[in-house]
């Protein structure tokens, strides 16, 4: 696969603690990519104590790691036409398989 293909979120099928994508990928432990070109770790699911909503809980793999959390409908929604989309995705984060990782931090 080449390092700038990448494979939709279509298809979703909601699951306790992993997200699958059209092609039966378990997306938590995998990398996305941001549509605005950044790379992110996705560590798992959670769901909010207050209202039971599934949120997206991923660690970006530039500059500090900070860790993130979105909610799942959010980051698997298409990108908003008024947005500037210079990955040119469909999806608000999709699925990306590098050949290399350098300048990325991986672990703590």
């Amino acid at each position: 696969m080449d390092s700038q293909q990448t494979i939709d979120f279509i298809g979703f099928v909601k699951s306790k603690n992993m997200i699958k994508g059209g092609f039966g990928v378990n997306m938590v432990n995998q990398i996305v990519r941001h549509f605005k070109g950044d790379l992110y770790l996705v560590l798992n699911i959670c769901t909010h104590t207050e209202t039971g909503k599934e949120h997206v809980v991923y660690k970006s793999l530039y500059e500090s790691g900070k860790v993130w959390v979105r909610p799942l409908s959010i980051f698997q929604e298409e990108v908003p036409k008024e947005k500037e989309n210079p990955t040119k995705q469909k999806f608000r984060f999709e699925l990306f398989e590098p050949k290399r990782i350098s300048n990325y931090v991986i672990g703590d």
